[in-house]
């Protein structure tokens, strides 16, 4: 069985991220970078098994995308009410009326084109309020990644996996962007592109 095949099942999943420290990659991500308050309202794009609510505070309204139903189907038995959980496409997903104060995505991106990504920044400029944030992390593509950590980031299941300026590319269409790289937020040796977008158009002003 293939890696991707065998992430493809929710307890595999999350044994798997476990074992490579990604509860405390989530905490530090969203208490350095995210920042959630009590009563906003968060979404996220790409939520596996809805990891993210552990590190929320109980107020804020939680609502979490998904391609893989399998995945959304194991968040809603895991978390219940706690949040809502939509099985679709992350780049054109109806998330209905309201806007978000917060958005983040976890090793979404570079799963993602240039065309899907362009989708998916519309997609949070629509529904993420002005001066609101959406905040990502991925794996990074650069050239002074070192041999083994680059040798690991190519078993990824990604295939548009980006330096921090192709990311900040694409994700600088919703606002100013501000980066970050770190090579020891996993147990093992990996490379990753941290980045926060400070949403400054209009929300809905896009087609």
């Amino acid at each position: 069985m293939s890696i991707k095949s065998l992430l493809g099942h929710p307890a595999a999943f999350r044994l798997f991220t476990r074992g490579l420290g990604g509860p405390a990659v989530r905490e530090w991500l969203m208490t350095r970078w995210v920042c959630p308050q009590p009563g906003e309202r968060l979404l996220d794009l790409g939520c596996g098994t809805g990891e993210v609510l552990a590190t929320l505070p109980a107020d804020v309204e939680y609502v979490g995308v998904d391609l893989s139903s399998a995945y959304i189907a194991a968040a809603k038995r895991r978390w219940g009410r706690r949040g809502t959980f939509l099985c679709g496409d992350v780049c054109s997903v109806d998330l209905g009326a309201g806007l978000f104060d917060r958005a983040v995505a976890i090793a979404l991106l570079h799963h993602l084109n240039d065309a899907a990504a362009s989708a998916l920044t519309h997609l949070v400029g629509r529904h993420v309020r002005q001066g609101g944030s959406f905040v990502t992390i991925d794996a990074d593509g650069g050239r002074d990644v070192s041999w083994l950590a680059r040798r690991i980031i190519q078993q990824d299941r990604g295939r548009d996996i980006r330096t921090a300026d192709g990311y900040r590319e694409i994700l600088s269409a919703c606002g100013p962007v501000e980066i970050e790289r770190r090579t020891d937020l996993l147990r093992i040796p990996y490379a990753h592109v941290i980045a926060r977008v400070t949403i400054k158009m209009m929300s809905g002003a896009r087609d």
